[in-house]
């Protein structure tokens, strides 16, 4: 006999399927809309990165300003950027 903490289970209703369709999952639901459509719907053994902070790039605190005087310049500053 299994015995099982009730203060571990979290009841997720969703509109779609009968009662007779529920599932129980071992782990835990990520329930986040998938962003291309190359993208595969679900991940077996998956290796997940719990991070608390920010993953976007933070616009700079200072303004810049790029004086381009030759074509070449403008191939080289491009340059420069794609590596950043």
């Amino acid at each position: 006999k299994t015995l099982i903490d009730l203060d571990h289970i979290q009841i997720i209703k969703k509109e779609g399927k009968s009662l007779i369709d529920t599932n129980i999952i071992e782990g835990i639901i990520v329930d986040k809309e998938i962003v291309h459509p190359m993208m595969p719907k679900s991940l077996r053994n998956a290796k997940i990165a719990l991070v608390s902070s920010s993953l976007e790039v933070e616009k700079t605190e200072f303004d810049a300003e790029i004086r381009i005087q030759t074509p070449d310049q403008i191939n080289k500053f491009l340059e420069e950027e794609s590596n950043m």
